[in-house]
């Protein structure tokens, strides 16, 4: 729901949810919700290089809400993709991505045939639509418009009062702040570096960790031993602690520390120095060079923590903090991969939705 919450103020209408824990977050943010089938989806570990193994899903799993929808017209957005979506009838069908990313492994050739099955589908930014043209998606169905959880990310900027809660609710003085977001579908740098990274950041910073929810649980356990041992350190997670929202995460961080997640994207937004964490072994750096190409005017130009050198992680820190980003390079790579820079993509959905999708 972080993805659809921007576009469900413009565009209210039920969020049909697949869990009752989808269900009670919701309802918490105040948006109207509609359960018919409790199923769970998960994801499995990735390994390096490895990305056969998504835990995929069905339609014909959800009976009750595939029903509910074939008997309604109108418009329905999707943020994944799934098998079995021509089976909704009715509804015109309109993909928007749950994140804009660099991970070009996602466009699986089942995830392609999916996409075929959407009426319409936004194209996030030059990068992304690129990729779909090259997939031989048709054209005619691309809306070149922007990711609409951006439109908040853009206007963020930096909140000091938010700062000012982090630093009260672990009664410390002012200290430079950290987010460590780590990705887990696809090779994530929580199993190369991650652990390691948590031993060797100091108390000179504040460190906030949030985790991709589909984590396993048992590694989780074990951050959290981690995490709770260290008096400045934070787990941000739904089964820990939810207290503190993505975007206060991302308006009282002073710097990023990322790998593949597609939150790396939304992090390019806010021209804050970011760190990169991986492996750092030989096979990691040719790969690197490849998967990072994208970004290469960012990467090529930050501070990297890896297995070598984690041990000076307060270093690279320190030094990643005292740089001021490029501003040229990632104005290029924010053009590249953002349509709607201005903070408009949700309006300019609703306006799409209003005017030029109303006889799909």
């Amino acid at each position: 729901m972080l993805h659809g919450e921007a576009l469900y103020r413009k565009l209210p209408g039920p969020c049909i949810v697949l869990s009752e824990d989808a269900k009670a977050y919701c309802e918490k943010r105040g948006l109207q919700t509609l359960l018919l089938d409790n199923h769970t989806v998960g994801y499995r570990p990735f390994k390096f290089r490895q990305v056969k193994n998504y835990t995929r899903f069905d339609f014909s799993e959800i009976p009750n809400t595939v029903n509910y929808l074939n008997r309604r017209h109108g418009i329905i957005f999707f943020f994944d993709t799934y098998p079995g979506i021509n089976s909704l009838h009715s509804l015109k069908k309109i993909m928007l991505f749950h994140g804009n990313s660099i991970k070009v492994n996602w466009f699986q050739p089942w995830r392609i045939n999916c996409l075929k099955q959407y009426d319409k589908m936004t194209t996030l930014g030059p990068f992304w639509e690129n990729i779909l043209k090259k997939k031989g998606l048709p054209q005619d169905r691309f809306l070149k418009i922007g990711q609409t959880r951006c439109d908040e990310i853009i206007s963020l900027g930096s909140k000091p009062e938010n700062q000012e809660k982090i630093y009260a609710r672990l009664s410390s003085r002012p200290k430079p702040i950290l987010s460590y977001m780590p990705t887990w579908y696809g090779p994530s740098s929580l199993c190369d570096v991650g652990t390691a990274l948590l031993r060797n950041v100091s108390d000179d910073f504040i460190l906030m960790l949030r985790p991709h929810p589909e984590t396993p649980a048992s590694i989780l356990q074990e951050i959290n031993k981690t995490v709770r041992a260290r008096k400045y350190m934070i787990l941000s997670h739904k089964d820990y602690d939810d207290s503190i929202s993505l975007m206060t995460m991302l308006s009282s961080s002073d710097a990023f520390i990322m790998d593949l997640s597609s939150l790396l994207i939304d992090c390019l937004l806010l021209d804050r120095p970011i760190l990169f964490a991986h492996g750092g072994n030989y096979f990691q750096t040719l790969w690197n060079r490849r998967v990072y190409r994208p970004i290469q005017e960012v990467f090529n130009r930050s501070e990297q923590i890896t297995r070598l050198n984690v041990s000076s992680a307060d270093i690279l820190i320190r030094k990643a903090l005292s740089q001021t980003p490029d501003k040229a390079a990632r104005h290029c790579v924010k053009e590249r991969f953002f349509y709607n820079l201005d903070g408009h993509a949700a309006d300019k959905l609703v306006e799409a939705v209003k005017h030029d999708l109303v006889n799909l």
